[in-house]
């Protein structure tokens, strides 16, 4: 049964991930916050539409050393080993989320999401290679089920979580700081208990390995790989199809994270309850995790890997689609 306990800390992984991504989205909220960046380095009082407007641009910068760095990350990680790769990655955006309680200037808090960006990057790609090298094709919608569920519901509780401990606390740094701590904690479970293949773990006994099988492909990435990889990358019609689903997936889900506390609260919502509001938006994903990751695994085996694969995507696309769309048509 490692490869349960392999999975248990992928979604510890996953909840941490979501947690210090999103709770951001929820502190430059604050007036607490507010208030610690009103006032520019020569001691002038910033318009809050301005500060707005900067923060704006502090948010989004962590997408876009996110997006840049996915391949890089998944690449290293194929290279030198996930359990050695996602432990570094957990540690540095642990560090940089310290980082972020830290900052006593906007340029400080613009660096740490850029690099808690670039070490998050790595995550979801590292992950998935795990789960590949741990678990046979018929199971691994369910694994992965589970470890997006785990980042779910880091993003479902870090709303209302970050809101209500600022409060008590007093101080918004503290909060960042102790999540950072957490996540370093999380780094040493990770390391102690994944390894980057079954063969290679000493608890992991022969039926198991007999369960579990071995990958149709366990190479391991060269530099020289490189090159050619991208090149098979951009005529893979797949991956363009699979990449435009995310584009258009992340795109709403950018807004959830990031603007939508704000939103709220400038249509008289308060601080507790847009946190909880949000909340619940996101917590109504976290069944579907695993819900979808059974209806995966059926699928492949009802219809065949292609199929099996397809079918959900497109069908859930779907859905989320005409939700946006219903969305307009509503004022409150």
């Amino acid at each position: 049964t490692v490869r349960y306990r392999v999975i248990g800390v992928c979604v510890l992984m996953a909840f941490i991930l979501y947690l210090d991504r999103v709770c951001l989205g929820e502190i430059v909220k604050l007036e607490m916050f507010l208030a610690d960046f009103s006032v520019d380095a020569m001691g002038d009082v910033i318009d809050r539409d301005a500060l707005r407007a900067k923060i704006g641009d502090t948010l989004a910068a962590f997408f876009w050393t996110y997006a840049s760095f996915q391949i890089p990350a998944g690449w290293a990680s194929d290279r030198f080993g996930a359990r050695k790769m996602l432990t570094f990655y957990i540690v540095v955006w642990s560090l940089m989320t310290i980082v972020t309680g830290l900052a006593a200037s906007l340029a400080g808090l613009l660096f740490a999401r850029l690099a808690l960006g670039m070490a998050q990057a790595g995550a979801y790609p590292t992950s998935g290679g795990v789960i590949r090298r741990w678990f046979r094709t018929e199971n691994r919608s369910i694994a992965s089920g589970w470890v997006s569920m785990g980042g779910r519901i880091g993003g479902a509780v870090a709303p209302v979580l970050t809101v209500f401990a600022a409060n008590q606390i007093g101080s918004w740094r503290i909060v960042v700081g102790i999540y950072g701590v957490v996540g370093l904690a999380i780094a040493v479970a990770y390391y102690w208990i994944v390894r980057n293949r079954p063969s290679e773990h000493p608890a992991v006994n022969e039926a198991e390995a007999n369960w579990i099988g071995s990958p149709a492909d366990d190479h391991r990435s060269e530099v020289r790989d490189i090159l050619p990889m991208l090149w098979a990358c951009c005529l893979s019609r797949t991956l363009w199809l699979n990449s435009t689903v995310q584009f258009a997936t992340n795109v709403g889900w950018a807004f959830l994270i990031t603007w939508l506390p704000t939103y709220l609260i400038d249509r008289g919502v308060s601080e507790l309850n847009g946190g909880l509001l949000l909340t619940i938006i996101l917590g109504v994903g976290i069944p579907a995790q695993l819900i979808g990751g059974w209806i995966g695994d059926w699928c492949v085996i009802r219809y065949g890997l292609r199929w099996g694969r397809v079918l959900p995507v497109a069908i859930a696309s779907m859905i989320a689609g005409l939700a946006y769309i219903a969305c307009v048509g509503f004022d409150e």
